[in-house]
């Protein structure tokens, strides 16, 4: 099966967030700024944070945890070896019968994920 996900200026021009022109001024800008897609918006003043996040959950069919109102079960992360949550930026949210769940800070970092 051939899977492709839609890319994050397609996703925000769906959403409205952007236009088309926009999404080519950042395309334009990566170069020079060395960042990926969402930075570069970031850094342009084109979406914020927060939108970015929820494009990152839509674009990898993933949920979001606000990290703002998240309560981290000090059990929990006692139970994990020392320095593995900083090491692989993620948090533990939830024990579960067939394994942990784990919010992570990048979702693109396939190679870190596969790692952990």
């Amino acid at each position: 099966m051939n899977f492709e996900r839609k890319k994050i200026g397609e996703i925000l021009v769906e959403m409205g967030a952007l236009t088309p022109a926009e999404v080519k001024l950042v395309l334009e800008r990566m170069p020079a700024t060395g960042n990926r897609f969402g930075e570069t918006a970031i850094g342009e003043g084109l979406i914020g944070e927060d939108l970015l996040v929820q494009v990152l959950g839509r674009q990898f069919q993933l949920e979001c945890l606000d990290t703002r109102s998240f309560i981290l079960n000090p059990e929990l992360m006692a139970s994990l070896p020392a320095g593995l949550p900083m090491q692989y930026r993620f948090l533990p949210v939830e024990r579960r019968a067939d394994g942990l769940v784990i919010a992570v800070a990048d979702p693109t970092d396939v190679a870190g994920l596969d790692n952990l």
